[in-house]
């Protein structure tokens, strides 16, 4: 299926948001990592969304809390 390039564009960009908090979290003192870790897991969260909005199979379905 073709993804249209606004909705490529928004799972890059989203996707590259998370990584990016996850990544940098591992150089922050406990506290605020965490708030980090947690952002980053809500991005990811909107990012199944967005993808199932658009009718894109998500590559990583989110796990069950």
């Amino acid at each position: 299926m073709n993804r249209p390039a606004s909705a490529t564009a928004s799972t890059n960009a989203l996707r590259s948001r998370a990584e990016s908090l996850r990544s940098r979290s591992s150089s922050l003192n406990p506290v605020l990592a965490s708030t980090y870790q947690r952002r980053a897991c809500e991005l990811e969260l909107e990012l199944w969304v967005h993808e199932v909005r658009c009718g894109i199979s998500p590559i990583d379905p989110p796990l069950a809390a």
